[in-house]
């Protein structure tokens, strides 16, 4: 078995360093025209969903008349609110509904697929809801319609709790395919299977290539090494002197 070093490997790479870097660009080369061409884009789009309890508005509305701070148990109380009310934007009924406004282009499980819920942060009492979907501005559409029909259907779960839109989505950003990193990555993956192929061809080659290697692997001293005559051209000098047979 041959010892393996870091310049055994990388001597590998090198002698075969034209076929590492033709790998890589095929590679590379067939992520690009895959994302580029063949691929479908994914867009999506972003809007949110503020969410308190009752308590908490209404220490907001007094504080234009009285003195009254907001009570920290209403802060607790508003932030375990926007724990269920993400909870509640993930059950069906919400997309049956919010299929039933978009035309019922989409079933409300098609929509599910399509959605993203989660608070913006442990300490927040925002609700971000994304939408992806293959068309730019339907991806804004479903997204807009969501946060716009939440209150009131969040309202039917919690009685006491206040939500609102505060974030409409304006733009829908594409998300995939990610050509610059789908190709970057499938260069290198090309290069490295390409490589471990050439690995493996020389770790499982047992051709003895030197005198050194031939101690290495079976560990007996070398006493002498015959010449190749043909390779160095000493049977023909041989001839040359006349020595065509005895002495």
């Amino acid at each position: 078995m041959k010892d393996i070093s870091v310049m055994y490997l990388l001597e590998i790479a090198w002698k075969r360093l034209w076929a590492l870097v033709l790998a890589a660009v095929v590679f590379a080369g067939a992520a690009f025209v895959y994302c580029k061409f063949i691929a479908t884009p994914k867009y999506s789009a972003t809007a949110s969903v503020m969410v308190t309890n009752g308590g908490l508005v209404d220490t907001e509305i007094n504080q234009s008349t009285t003195s009254s701070s907001i009570k920290t148990s209403d802060l607790s109380a508003s932030l375990s609110v926007a724990d269920t009310v993400v909870d509640i934007l993930k059950t069906p009924e919400l997309y049956k509904t919010l299929s039933r406004k978009t035309g019922n282009k989409f079933s409300y499980t098609a929509l599910m697929s399509m959605a993203s819920v989660s608070r913006r942060s442990d300490e927040s009492l925002f609700v971000d809801v994304t939408f992806s979907s293959s068309d730019r501005e339907e991806s804004i559409k479903l997204v807009n319609t969501f946060v716009n029909i939440a209150p009131e259907y969040v309202k039917e779960y919690i009685p006491n709790s206040y939500s609102k839109c505060t974030e409409n989505a304006g733009i829908s950003s594409q998300t995939a395919p990610r050509t610059t990193f789908t190709t970057v990555l499938f260069g290198v993956l090309g290069a490295l299977a390409v490589y471990v192929v050439f690995l493996l061809t020389e770790l499982l080659n047992r051709t003895i290539n030197s005198s050194e290697e031939f101690t290495e692997n079976f560990g007996i001293p070398l006493l002498g090494v015959v010449p190749d005559f043909e390779e160095t051209g000493a049977n023909e000098n041989y001839a040359k002197a006349g020595n065509y047979g005895g002495y």
